[in-house]
């Protein structure tokens, strides 16, 4: 079977065979981690995929041979594009919000159409309090976590898509899990305590809220 190398060179050299391949084995995960990466934000996930496919073609031959790990290879593409166009958006969004400040109060138009873009990515309450926990992390930890549980990486691979070392990839991962489990630990502990109070009358035999677990 080609690897993902022999792939990325087949394809600059024009082979569909090999784009469809490729394709087939990494566009679903690329678009994943996209989606994790900014949840009804500034990144079109359909686009960066297909824009990281046309990028092999403009990498010469002799640079895709020398690639490592193809598939880290496409996500480090994949997240950079990504990076750049959240950049793009976040200047775009100032400026239409100035533009907007500038017209009065009452014309708000500009930022309620981009606010209501970020309302229709559908998630649980469940899904809601992880990406709120992971939008908390730092980038680069925020990454390596996605890299990994939605991308299917191995550490190596991390590093290469990152342009760390496996070390220091993995430390990130272990700092940002810990980082994790205590921010959603903190958004459960009021609905624990909400659910464990009962009615004064009721409260004969109720379990203190204390020892109320949802570990």
């Amino acid at each position: 079977m080609a690897t993902d190398r022999d792939l990325l060179v087949s394809i600059a050299r024009g082979s569909d065979a090999a784009a469809r391949e490729l394709w087939a084995r990494h566009a679903g995960r690329l678009r994943a981690f996209l989606l994790a990466l900014a949840p009804g934000g500034p990144v079109d996930a359909d686009d960066v995929v297909q824009q990281t496919f046309c990028r092999i073609l403009e990498t010469s031959v002799a640079r895709l041979r020398d690639v490592e790990d193809g598939a880290a290879w496409l996500f480090q593409v994949a997240r950079n594009i990504a990076f750049n166009e959240r950049r793009a958006g976040k200047r775009e969004r100032e400026r239409l919000g100035k533009r907007s400040r500038s017209r009065g109060a009452g014309d708000s138009a500009p930022g309620g159409a981009i606010a209501g873009s970020r309302d229709t990515y559908d998630a649980t309450a469940h899904d809601a309090a992880l990406h709120a926990a992971l939008r908390s992390l730092m980038p680069d930890m925020r990454d390596v976590v996605l890299l990994k549980h939605v991308g299917g990486l191995t550490f190596e691979q991390i590093a290469l898509a990152t342009q760390t070392n496996r070390n220091t990839a993995a430390s990130r991962y272990r700092a940002a899990m810990g980082l994790l489990e205590r921010a959603l630990r903190k958004q459960a502990a009021p609905e624990s305590t909400t659910i464990a109070v009962a009615p004064a009358s009721d409260r004969r035999g109720a379990t203190p809220a204390t020892e109320v677990s949802h570990g």
